[in-house]
């Protein structure tokens, strides 16, 4: 049976304990960086193998083994380069991989951090060093009408869909405005945010500084429908609409 090597994930933070780490956040980040390890070895024409999950006790870090560790750090050497400068290899299939990976790393704050280890090798998962820069760290205040589709967390974050974007993005708030937009659940609201975009046009990350229900504003077509209800018998009964508005 081939020798197996343990891989530990290991989160770091100013603030943070056993006891209040984000769970879905932390997994979401270990799956998709595990994914796109084992898929930048395909693209290498290796196979590398992930088995066995366990959580160190007292500590922050989530272990698992593999059979093949050289394997396993040349491609988190590679994927780190990957995930700095976003390019990938074409027709290769890591674009998802990469930005699933991206996208979960903006649920952290930027004290935090995450480090692959191998015995004694090391890669950052998440750090400083591993977030792309230059364009991406352009800012704007942007209004976009989204619909909440989670919120929550330790540090609260909350995920938004909005029709004019290409995908769901994760932006950062304060509890009590978190507390105020959990009541608006899986329903559309008009948010005022700063963003930052990538060269793509895509958002990676920002913080929402308001938001404004769109049931409570009203929407100029309920308004109408609002007003026709009572009035329907009387228009059902008009043979020629647009002459009896012009007598109106």
């Amino acid at each position: 049976m081939p020798e197996r090597t343990e891989i530990l994930f290991k989160i770091a933070g100013p603030d943070l304990e056993p006891g209040n780490v984000d769970l879905l956040p932390t997994l979401a980040l270990a799956s998709a960086y595990f994914a796109l390890l084992a898929r930048v070895a395909a693209h290498n024409g290796s196979h590398l193998d992930f088995t066995g999950f366990d959580v160190r006790k007292g500590s922050l870090a989530l272990a698992t083994n593999t059979t093949a560790p050289d394997v396993a750090k040349a491609s988190a050497a590679m994927a780190g380069t990957f995930l700095k400068s976003g390019v990938v290899p074409r027709r290769s299939g890591l674009r998802p991989l990469v930005d699933h990976v991206r996208d979960a790393q903006r649920a952290f704050s930027t004290d935090e951090s995450v480090t692959l280890c191998i015995n004694s090798w090391t890669q950052p998962v998440l750090s400083a060093e591993t977030t792309a820069s230059g364009p991406e760290a352009l800012a704007s205040a942007e209004s976009l009408r989204c619909e909440v589709v989670r919120i929550g967390g330790e540090r609260p974050r909350v995920r938004l869909i909005s029709r004019s974007e290409g995908r769901a993005f994760s932006l950062s708030l304060g509890r009590d405005l978190a507390e105020q937009l959990a009541a608006y659940l899986y329903r559309e609201v008009d948010v005022e945010m700063t963003v930052r975009r990538n060269t793509e046009g895509n958002i990676i990350d920002g913080s929402v500084r308001a938001f404004e229900p769109i049931d409570e504003k009203g929407e100029p077509l309920d308004a109408l429908r609002g007003w026709f209800a009572p009035h329907k018998p009387y228009w059902d009964s008009v043979e020629d609409v647009e002459n009896d508005l012009d007598r109106h």
